[in-house]
């Protein structure tokens, strides 16, 4: 396993990711793509927070070519 900086060829595997943990919180439920890469760069209907963030960084746990886990971090300055 590896810890890999988020690049844009990762964005099929973590939409299925976290449309895997979406559908089991509610069954049917699911993000497009668009939405996902548009909220990693920056969250624009956020506007009370997302100006105050001065760094984000996604990092992904991969397994040969299989997403295990991702985190999105803020740091706000």
């Amino acid at each position: 396993m590896r810890v890999r900086p988020y690049e844009h060829t990762h964005l099929p595997a973590l939409l299925d990711l976290v449309n895997l943990h979406l559908t089991a919180v509610v069954p049917g439920w699911a993000l497009p793509e668009a939405f996902l890469a548009e909220h990693l760069t920056r969250n624009t209907g956020e506007f009370v927070t997302d100006p105050w963030v001065v760094e984000r960084a996604t990092l992904c746990a991969l397994e040969g070519h299989r997403m295990l886990a991702a985190a999105h971090l803020l740091r706000y300055g």
